[in-house]
């Protein structure tokens, strides 16, 4: 069953007042780390592994079941949200050395 199949599912049965729900999400990473480039580039695995992987990808799936409209909108939305974040990271001062114990927690 496909992500927003189950999600609707979820989303019904909580409505229904059947209890809480979770939704593990499988993914699978085939870009660089931090770049722009496929794995394929580094040959981590075969093409044909790659290839089924985003064709299948959940977000995609769901994706091509919006409007253009929408769709292009969300995107649009969310390009702003990155490239605020990074005006925001840029125009901040470097953390003081001492914050690095900041927000680390043990168990």
């Amino acid at each position: 069953m496909r992500l927003h199949e189950r999600a609707g599912a979820a989303v019904a049965a909580v409505r229904a007042g059947e209890g809480p729900r979770l939704l593990e999400c499988m993914t699978y990473r085939w870009r660089d780390h931090v770049g722009p480039t496929e794995d394929r580039v580094h040959k981590y695995r075969p093409d044909e592994e790659l290839n089924a992987k985003i064709e299948g990808d959940n977000l995609k799936i769901v994706g091509d079941l919006l409007s253009a409209d929408l769709r292009g909108s969300i995107e649009a939305a969310e390009e702003k949200h990155v490239a605020d974040a990074i005006a925001f990271a840029e125009a901040s001062t470097f953390p003081e050395d001492q914050e690095i114990y900041d927000h680390v927690f043990s168990g």
